[in-house]
């Protein structure tokens, strides 16, 4: 897990990984990747799911957890999009829902693209 991440995930911040090896080493960071692979594909569906439905508490609370999941791993775009679109949420702000939701759904395959491998290695 000592490995860089990869030159093409620039929506990551490596200081997110080095942040969770200082505060529990490797263990730390295959439980806070593995978790976060699981969870924000899914995280993703349901905000797509309640705005289809047009259920802006649904999509608010689909996103809020999203942007300290983000951040905790370095995914700071990710985090930044989910913000913004749970503030969308809150006011209701349909159209700009539908940019911010489909981009932040994107932005959460590209980020777990990015951080799969670093679970698959073994450590250094």
């Amino acid at each position: 897990m000592d490995q860089p991440l990869p030159r093409e995930s620039a929506s990551l911040d490596p200081e997110g990984i080095a942040r969770l090896r200082r505060l529990g080493g490797d263990a730390l960071i295959a439980k806070v990747l593995t978790a976060f692979l699981r969870d924000m594909p899914a995280r993703a569906a349901a905000a797509r799911a309640a705005l289809r439905a047009r259920d802006s508490v649904r999509l608010a609370g689909a996103l809020h957890p999203m942007v300290s999941t983000a951040w905790n791993v370095g995914a700071v775009e990710l985090a930044a999009l989910a913000r913004e679109a749970e503030h969308a949420a809150k006011a209701e702000a349909w159209p700009a829902l539908f940019d911010l939701v489909g981009r932040t759904s994107a932005t959460v395959a590209a980020v777990c693209d990015a951080l799969e491998p670093l679970v698959q290695r073994p450590a250094a």
